[in-house]
């Protein structure tokens, strides 16, 4: 695929309107995943499925970000669970950038607002910042 940037994410917006709600999802050959795009950031709904195995060029902070969100602790189930060769988003989770939630779900550095797209083939940065 060398040359060729696929098509990993498609925001979805009920009659054409880019500003109403902003509902993202990613898919790829391992990854489905829907969220939301806020002001916030994005966050990313229950029930979505991650890539399970980063790419060995994965910067350091999102693959602590990834193993953060498997932990378990006394008081609470990690964020992502294992399951069926996946990564599966237990409950919504809010990250601080489009790109952070991309480079999580992805398991590779991405820049989101550059690759997220809608329908139409534009991109998160054209829709939200122009």
């Amino acid at each position: 695929m060398s040359g060729s940037r696929p098509k990993t994410v498609q925001i979805c917006l009920p009659g054409g309107n880019a500003r109403s709600v902003r509902v993202a999802e990613i898919t790829s050959r391992t990854v489905q995943a829907t969220g939301e795009y806020t002001e916030d950031g994005l966050v990313v709904y229950s029930g979505s499925k991650a890539r399970l195995k980063a790419v060995p060029s994965i910067t350091d902070s999102v693959e602590r970000k990834r193993e953060n969100l498997q932990e378990v602790t006394l008081s609470e189930e990690g964020v992502l669970e294992k399951k069926d060769g996946t990564l599966l988003f237990r409950q919504n989770h809010a990250f601080g950038s489009p790109s952070a939630a991309a480079g999580v779900v992805l398991g590779r550095s991405y820049n989101g607002w550059r690759d997220w797209t809608d329908r139409e083939g534009r991109t998160l940065d054209e829709i939200e910042r122009s």
